[in-house]
């Protein structure tokens, strides 16, 4: 499982499930109660050995090739799979459109 982001994710969301929540870093508690969507990132360079496990759980790239998606029906969540560089090319996209409504530019 250490070279498996997947199943990582996956056992991360078990643990989760089964104490109803996860501790964050500041102490306090996120509990799952009422929670209705399940959404799970994995952010690492998309390399050949990264791409061949997504593959192999069945993640699709077809839209855009730098983000592979899979919703899983069993654990019932949505996992992107991203390298750094999209994640920071889409929040400068995301926050230029903001301030762009924000200032009127």
């Amino acid at each position: 499982m250490k070279h498996d982001p997947v199943m990582q994710v996956i056992e991360t969301l078990k643990g989760a499930t089964a104490t109803g929540g996860i501790a964050k870093t500041d102490g306090s508690h996120f509990a799952f109660r009422g929670v209705v969507r399940r959404f799970g990132y994995i952010v690492a360079d998309l390399k050949p050995s990264l791409e061949t496990v997504l593959r192999n759980h069945d993640f699709k790239n077809d839209w855009n090739p730098d983000i592979y998606v899979r919703y899983r029906d069993n654990e019932q969540i949505f996992i992107q799979a991203m390298g750094y560089d999209t994640l920071i090319a889409h929040a400068k996209k995301r926050n230029q459109a903001f301030f762009s409504v924000l200032f009127g530019e």
